[in-house]
């Protein structure tokens, strides 16, 4: 029979008196993931598709950590083993960044995702057994030198304004390897704060003349001719 004994008791109430203070994002559980199920699971079997490629994996602006483990849990769980780069400034959008989305004409503060560290974000890697085979780069995605990585099968780009997403594509995919794919979040016509990536993808795609492929209302798919 389940314990129903009074210390057992006692201690769901405790758990749900901290539930309904300021604690309380800290004792429920909350989904962790930027992206939606349907958008993890395209993105899982993308991975999946370039399992038959020579190439490195890269993912550039990385967060916290979540979808870094869902990647790198799918890769062990479907046998896929490949390095993985991590690429991140780990402490939110820089000065640069965010002029140039002023001059876009954005007044959004952009403040956001500056509550991380390369150590945090390596931490919560080797808490879910998800760091083995792994380097990570603190590094400003617009102004890191992509040619320095090996051939790449597969790239998620997550870097959400125009500058670090423009400069991500232009170093990415001369990078990628014949069947290669990358996929560039934040693809969403419905959004206005963070359609610096969105603008930075169409602008790639004309200037190399390759038809913009949104799936599932924001993940811009480009895959490198066999």
């Amino acid at each position: 029979m389940p314990d129903r004994s009074l210390p057992f008791r006692l201690k769901v109430r405790r758990r749900e008196w901290l539930a309904g203070t300021k604690l309380g994002p800290l004792i429920l559980n909350r989904y962790p993931f930027a992206f939606e199920p349907s958008q993890l699971h395209f993105i899982a079997d993308t991975v999946s598709e370039t399992a038959g490629l020579d190439g490195a994996m890269l993912e550039v602006g990385c967060n916290t950590g979540a979808g870094t483990v869902y990647i790198k849990r799918h890769m062990k769980d479907v046998g896929i083993a490949r390095h993985y780069y991590c690429i991140d400034t780990f402490t939110g959008f820089t000065p640069e960044d965010i002029a140039v989305e002023r001059g876009r004409g954005k007044t959004w503060a952009y403040s956001d995702f500056d509550y991380n560290s390369k150590r945090l974000f390596e931490l919560t890697l080797a808490a879910n057994r998800a760091d083995a085979d792994t380097t990570v780069i603190q590094a400003d995605a617009a102004t890191f030198d992509y040619s320095g990585l090996p051939p790449l099968a597969f790239a998620l780009l997550d870097v959400d304004l125009f500058r670090p997403m423009a400069a991500a594509l232009a170093g990415t995919w001369p990078r990628m390897v014949p069947g290669g794919i990358i996929i560039v979040d934040d693809c969403d016509a419905n959004t206005d704060k963070w359609d610096g990536g969105s603008a930075a993808y169409l602008e790639f795609c004309e200037r190399e003349g390759l038809t913009p492929d949104v799936r599932l209302t924001k993940l811009g798919v480009l895959r490198k001719p066999l």
